[in-house]
Order: structure tokens, then C-alpha cells, then sequence
């Protein structure tokens, strides 16, 4: 817990700009943050080299900036530079990229990691092709390396929604694309994953003249000045959030050196970058196009009312694919139907969902069974009810929660767990259920005749939850209450934060400050996850499709 604490106190110091200290590329840094600040290095960047000695240029602008990269390996040449143009505004990233993708002999390892954009990773250069590989199981059982190739996730605090189901295959068809087109982008990453896997010590290199990579066992430093008399300064902020000004100058540089918070300064020799004999520097170069290689559906089966709907999410490999568009079928439209990945269900039976991918025909599969619409009944009296559904085929067993609605908020009163048969396993001030041979009948008692309740049915087969009832009682009724329209809701519960009736929204938890606490893509209509939050008021922001929805939870205890 207390680790916890001190990551997100770095991490509130660097969201309000109080100190850099510890922080590597706008990331808190697990090695280096509770070292000692040690004297610069005695090494000094090189003063005479000025815009007038730089060879490859790149892009073209009235703005100029230089790019200085040093591996500290005593492999020649070392401390590199090329020249950047530009109009408008660019970040180090921008130029970075932009370099990496004109030189042929420069290959860059990128990763998006969360808010702060992306960070340099590993960067590689020879004079043929480079021989790039991942150690995967290395990767897995890395001490620090808190993210989670398998289930259970285990760290939703630091917003890791999901996990690779072929990492492997993932960062070899990343690898593939990248060493021709000159920047590998991390497959393994926040935007895909919620939280970044900070593995860049497992990937290697076994030929050219240079290659470093890593992040716990020494990392790529930033170093940025104004123009070419100024000193190089330490920067703790990302390439990313550099806003490149005309006349500046970048500078990665290898720190192997793990006892030095403030990375390692670049050498006093800088050597122009050379255009090679095959082209190079000017304007953008001819890209090749990144193809799609495979696709994948987050389910691939799935159970459905008739009348309800669900939402379907791709994963499109490599995440950098140029062409990411998908086009949707049904095997059977009077089933079920399609559009944009949400599945309508139409009438009881069996369809295929196709997703193909534009670029190169990869398909990807989810079966359907589409089944009656239920409809739970509660028949009240004066202060008892009795609850019936029907019986799932399908069903294990039945979570039956009710709720009253009590100052402005929901308040659970009782909760039975029913076999498939009607049997009670667990209750909560409940009577006996009963059933019949295609009905489930659930007593309930202390029920006020002027109340308001909420009845939730959640269907289980085993552990999965494979369908959700909802009833409604609005006020004092003269007959059955029929399933009410979908609410949109977010309930915090025993350390959970519980999502009603918001399929294909994507929600942040975020302090009243701004702060981003965790993400949680919702892809069923009630969707639970597990967050440990002290006491404070919290925002949840959602999008789906360019409707936000904004909810704020109060935790008092």
C-alpha cells in the first residue's frame, strides 16, 4: 500500500508541474527515484557543431531544430546528428519519428503509455536490416514490471483493463512492420491495455553497429536546450510534451548508468549523420505501407435477448495498421442483425457475426444465440411480493439482488442465490423459492406498499454472468410490474464500482483535480470491477460515439 501511495504522489507532482525529480520521460521511474541526485557528468556536448555541420535534414519549414542520438557503446560512429524542418507546431516525438522513418539505418522502438503520450524505448542503427527480438517470458517474470500478461488483472489501479491473448505473434508482426518502415510502435500498450508493459529491457539486437533499449536496467535520457550556445538540461518530461521552438536542439542519450537520477549527459564529439547512397533527408520519404496481419473479436460467443442489443470490439493487429476499417455480417439477418459492431437480436435461433478486415480479408467470428425476450413479473401484496422469471437452459444458477431507494440513493435489502432448479443457496432475509417446471417463484418479504425498489436477476453459467433481468417498482401497484426501460447508472459497492445499462461507453475515473485514476471499457449491461478508492468525491466521464455521460461518487467511508 505504501508503494502505492508514493507512485501516485509522483505521479500527482508531475500532472501539477511541481517537480521533475524522478521521473523518466514523464513516467515515475521505479529504479531511479529514490536515488540521490549525483554531479552532472563530466562529459560535455560538443559546442563547435552547429545547424551549418548537419548533412540529413528532414521535413521541410522555415523551423529548424537538431536531433542528437548517443548510445555510449564506443561503437563509431557515436553522438549522431541530423537536422529537422517544419512549419506550424511539432513535438520531440514528431521529430523523432519523422528521422527514424527517413534514415534506413535508424530503427525506433516507441510506446504509448498513458496520458503523457508516448516514450523512446529502444533505438537501433546499422547498415543492413537489424536483427530485432522480444524475450517474452523475460518480459513475464520481470519483478518490476507490474503489468499482467495473464489473468487474473490484478493491478486495476494502475488502469489495466485487459490482456494480450498472443503477445508473442503481437510484437513479432510489430517488429516485422517496423524495421522497414524505421519505428517500431509497442503493441503492448496503454491505449490497447489501459497500462503499458514497461519490457523494454527484453527486446535486443544482434547485429549493427548500435542498439540499447530498456527501462529498469538503464534507459534512454532526454536532454534539450534552446540553440546551439545554451547547455544541455535534463529534461523529466516525455517527447511527447516537448514543444519543439525554432533553433532547439534534442538530445536521447544512453544512461547505463542506474545510479544517477539525472541520466547521462550527451558526449563532447557530435558527427553529422550522413545521407546514405540510397536516398535519404529532404522531404518525407515513401512510407511502405503498414498492412493488417490478423483480427480478433473480445468474444466469441455470445448469448442475446430478443430486442436487446451488444456491442463487439476489435483488435486489429499491428495496432499501427494504416487501414483499420471492418466491414460487418450476419449469417442470418432475421436472427440477428449488425452495424458497427453493435448486434441486434431479432427473433429466438443461432447466426454467425463476421468482422473482415478491408485490408486483407482477416475474419474474425462470434456465435450467437439469440433467445426469448424475458420478462420477470413481481406480484405485490401488502407487504410481501413473490418474483418469477423463466427458467435459462442454459443457466448454472441465479443472483437475485433487490434494492430500495432510500435518500436519493439505492440501498440493497436483501439477496438470494437460486439454483437452476429454484433451490436457495445462499438468502438474505428471504423465504423459501420456489419453483415450477418452467418458472423460478422468489418470496419476498418487507416490501412497503409505497416503496420503490429495484429487483436485479442475473443469470450465471458458472462464473460467467450470461444474461442480466432488471424490474422496476415505480410506486404502489394494482398488478405485475413488467420490465422497466434500461438505466443508465454507476453504483459504488464493497469496494466495486458497478456499471448498469452503459455497453460501448468507455469511462475514466478521474479526481475532482483531473487526476486519471483508471479507464474502464464496458462491453456487457452490467459490468462490475473491482477498485479499492479512499474516502473523496470521484468523477466517472464516459464516451460512446460522441454522447458523454458524467457521474460523480461520493465515498464516505
Amino acid at each position: 500500500m505504501r508503494k502505492i501511495l508514493s507512485l501516485f504522489f509522483v505521479m500527482a507532482l508531475c500532472a501539477i508541474g511541481v517537480s521533475a525529480q524522478g521521473l523518466v520521460q514523464g513516467q515515475p521511474h521505479p529504479s531511479a527515484r529514490y536515488i540521490p541526485t549525483k554531479p552532472e557528468s563530466q562529459l560535455r556536448a560538443d559546442a563547435s557543431f552547429s545547424f551549418d555541420d548537419i548533412q540529413f535534414w528532414v521535413g521541410s519549414g522555415s523551423k529548424k531544430a537538431a536531433l542528437v542520438i548517443e548510445w555510449h557503446d564506443r561503437n563509431s560512429p557515436d553522438a549522431i546528428v541530423w537536422g529537422y524542418r517544419w512549419d506550424g507546431e511539432a513535438n520531440g516525438h514528431d521529430m523523432i519519428v519523422a528521422i527514424a522513418q527517413a534514415d534506413p539505418r535508424l530503427v525506433l522502438l516507441t510506446q504509448y503509455t498513458g496520458w503523457m503520450g508516448y516514450t523512446i524505448d529502444g533505438i537501433g542503427y546499422g547498415e543492413s536490416r537489424l536483427n530485432i527480438s522480444y524475450d517474452l517470458e523475460g518480459a513475464k517474470s520481470e519483478s518490476h514490471n507490474a503489468f499482467k500478461f495473464e489473468p487474473p488483472i490484478t493491478n486495476t489501479l494502475l488502469g489495466q483493463t485487459s490482456f494480450p491473448e498472443r503477445p508473442a505473434e503481437d510484437v513479432a508482426d510489430a517488429i516485422r512492420q517496423g524495421v522497414q518502415t524505421g519505428v517500431i510502435y509497442h503493441p503492448i500498450n496503454a491505449e490497447r491495455y489501459g497500462y503499458p508493459s514497461y519490457d523494454y529491457d527484453y527486446w535486443s539486437c544482434s547485429n549493427g553497429i548500435h542498439w540499447q533499449a530498456g527501462w529498469y536496467y538503464g534507459y534512454w535520457s532526454y536532454f534539450v536546450r534552446s540553440s546551439q550556445t545554451s547547455d544541455f538540461s535534463y529534461s523529466g518530461l516525455g517527447a511527447t510534451s516537448r514543444i519543439l521552438t525554432d533553433g532547439c536542439w534534442d538530445a536521447w542519450s544512453w544512461n547505463g548508468d542506474m545510479g544517477t537520477s539525472e541520466g547521462t549527459q550527451p558526449g563532447d564529439v557530435f558527427v553529422a549523420a550522413t545521407v546514405p547512397s540510397e536516398g535519404g533527408g529532404g522531404d518525407t520519404p515513401d512510407i511502405p505501407v503498414i498492412h493488417v496481419t490478423s483480427i480478433s473479436l473480445d468474444r466469441s460467443s455470445l448469448r442475446l435477448q430478443a430486442g436487446a442489443n451488444a456491442t463487439l470490439t476489435v483488435n486489429i493487429s499491428p495496432v499501427n495498421a494504416d487501414n483499420k476499417s471492418v466491414t460487418w455480417t450476419s449469417s442470418d439477418t432475421g436472427i440477428a442483425t449488425v452495424k458497427d459492431g453493435v448486434v441486434t437480436g431479432i427473433k429466438p435461433g443461432t447466426a454467425k457475426i463476421t468482422a473482415q478486415t478491408v485490408d486483407g480479408g482477416y475474419t474474425a467470428h462470434c456465435e450467437m444465440t439469440i433467445t426469448e425476450t424475458v420478462v420477470p413479473t413481481v406480484d405485490f401484496g401488502d407487504t410481501n411480493a413473490v418474483l418469477s422469471f423463466p427458467k435459462v437452459e442454459e443457466a448454472t444458477s441465479y443472483e437475485v439482488r433487490v434494492y430500495k431507494h432510500e435518500n436519493n440513493s439505492y440501498k440493497k435489502i436483501a439477496t438470494y442465490v437460486v439454483d437452476a432448479e429454484g433451490n436457495v443457496i445462499a438468502e438474505l432475509g428471504t423465504k423459501t423459492a420456489q419453483a415450477t417446471s418452467d418458472l423460478i417463484n422468489i418470496p419476498l418479504k418487507n416490501i412497503e406498499s409505497d416503496g420503490v425498489y429495484t429487483i436485479e436477476i442475473q443469470v450465471m453459467d458458472g462464473l460467467d454472468v450470461i444474461d442480466t433481468f432488471r424490474v422496476e417498482k415505480i410506486s404502489n401497484p394494482v398488478s405485475n410490474e413488467k420490465l422497466s426501460p434500461s438505466i443508465c447508472q454507476v453504483l459504488y459497492q464493497n469496494g466495486a464500482l458497478r456499471f448498469e445499462h452503459l455497453t460501448g461507453y468507455h469511462f475514466y475515473l478521474a479526481t475532482v483535480k483531473g487526476q486519471i485514476l483508471g479507464n474502464f471499457p464496458i462491453q456487457v449491461p452490467s459490468e462490475l470491477h473491482t477498485v479499492s478508492l479512499p474516502t473523496g468525491i470521484y468523477l466517472l466521464i464516459g464516451e460512446k460515439d460522441g454522447d458523454k455521460k458524467t457521474f460523480k461518487i461520493h465515498i464516505t467511508h
